[in-house]
């Protein structure tokens, strides 16, 4: 059995401005928890779920799929 997976993720953290995209060795932080996740055998795709363009441009250019949520 495959499963998917979906991450929410937003901009307005509370205690660190824009977390997600924080640079870890050359990638936005959202993209280490993303590729953690396919790692998994059992999962055949994950979605990152964000309301914001910022993110959705970011994950696209990367090769990641997005689910654009209002």
């Amino acid at each position: 059995m495959k499963i998917q997976v979906i991450i929410p993720c937003h901009l307005d953290s509370k205690r660190l401005n824009q977390k997600v995209l924080i640079d870890i060795n050359g990638l936005p932080m959202v993209e280490h928890v993303r590729r953690r996740v396919l790692l998994s055998k059992k999962i055949e795709n994950v979605f990152i779920a964000t309301g914001d363009k910022i993110i959705k441009d970011v994950i696209e250019n990367i090769g990641g799929n997005v689910l654009f949520t209002k």
